[in-house]
């Protein structure tokens, strides 16, 4: 399974998944295909737990997990969760947590390398796939 890995600044890396190949028709090709699929999971899941239920998607798209910051195998600084005292483990201050998850998804994107994705969230995933829709539609 090839695992991308996204550096962010002050010891912070997200971890993109790709475990299948991409389909051979689709998966954001150039001539009109679908764009591929971004999967951001819910607070304490790592993205690939949503893999099994997108298993048959993946016949016809191309499907990327993305492990947010300090889940799954993504390591999170301690100032990224809005601390400045090493403990990275405590609540994040909502303003800097929400913009920085949004960023991570922006630059997760852009790695990707396609001119679209269609973003797949649930809980925090969703809320971070929401920003990032705001900002770069």
């Amino acid at each position: 399974m090839p695992t991308s890995l996204i550096p962010r600044g002050r010891g912070t890396v997200l971890a993109l998944h790709e475990p299948w190949p991409a389909p051979k028709s689709g998966g954001g090709d150039a001539g009109g295909a679908e764009p591929p699929v971004l999967v951001l999971p819910a607070l304490a899941l790592p993205a690939l737990a949503y893999a099994p239920a997108l298993e048959a998607l993946r016949r016809r798209r191309r499907v990327l997990f993305l492990d947010l910051r300090g889940q799954g195998a993504s390591a999170r600084a301690a100032e990224s969760a809005g601390r400045d005292d090493g403990d990275a483990s405590s609540p994040p201050c909502p303003l800097p947590f929400w913009t920085t998850l949004r960023d991570d998804v922006l630059a997760a994107i852009e790695s990707i390398g396609a001119p679209t994705v269609d973003l797949v969230g649930h809980s925090l995933g969703a809320g971070a796939a929401a920003l990032a829709a705001a900002a770069a539609p």
